[in-house]
């Protein structure tokens, strides 16, 4: 996210489809509505020859798909850390951009929340993987070390997305820091020009009331020079 875009951001789902021919040992999978970027990590990831070994196993298209959910997770926390981190370089004594702080916690909070159903997902499918290789042993060490290839991934990648949970949260709580932060600035200005206009006002009203009690302590003064009558007596001779 670019602090000069605020939609500059998008939802990613990944919905899959697999089959499993135990006959053939052959997987077969389906992947709907995928962009062009998850596409393209799906073809990457299946011409990687150090996983063909792995590619007859029901569980490859677990692995693959957490291979993908971590990349995509990976990259989203960390461009909500670099966000973060800018709002705090550039921290002024301004009024703060409030939108935008509101539309990056709002994407932080998302962020987290899809972690934390990733994780479970990861959990669930480790929990299942388990399950199946119980169930149906290998009847070989091939078959034997690539199943405990996909596990060790799994793990790998279960672990990595709790450690990516902390530091979204860490994101999430320097972020909410930024925010109350930022309030704080606003009302201390509001609350120093409150200050400024109260002074302004006493200094006025004092004024005032030193020309009001001016004039009520010389009340006839006006009235002696333009209201006073005169009175002209007959014996007054008028020159």
């Amino acid at each position: 996210m670019d602090s000069s875009a605020d939609q500059d951001y998008e939802w990613l789902k990944l919905n899959v489809f697999s089959r499993w021919d135990p006959s053939a040992r052959q997987n077969m999978m389906a992947v709907f509505d995928a962009k062009p970027e998850i596409k393209r990590q799906i073809r990457d990831l299946l011409s990687s020859s150090s996983d063909a070994m792995t590619y007859a196993e029901p569980q490859t298209v677990h692995m693959l798909a957490a291979t993908i959910i971590f990349t995509l997770q990976e990259e989203a926390v960390w461009k909500i850390r670099d966000s973060v981190r800018n709002i705090e370089l550039t921290r002024t004594l301004a009024a703060p951009n409030y939108s935008h702080l509101h539309d990056l916690a709002r994407h932080a909070i998302h962020v987290l929340e899809t972690l934390e159903l990733a994780s479970l997902t990861l959990e669930r499918m480790i929990k299942h993987c388990n399950t199946f290789t119980t169930k149906i042993p290998a009847t070989d060490e091939v078959t034997a070390t690539a199943r405990c290839h996909v596990n060790d991934r799994l793990q790998f990648y279960h672990d990595s997305i709790q450690s990516l949970r902390l530091r979204a949260t860490a994101n999430r709580d320097r972020l909410l820091n930024e925010i109350q932060y930022s309030f704080n600035i606003v009302a201390q200005n509001i609350a120093n020009a409150s200050n400024i206009i109260s002074h302004a006002v006493q200094t006025d009203s004092s004024a005032v009331k030193t020309i009001v009690l001016v004039t009520a302590g010389f009340p006839n003064a006006a009235a002696s020079s333009h209201g006073m009558p005169i009175i002209l007596s007959s014996e007054t001779p008028v020159t």
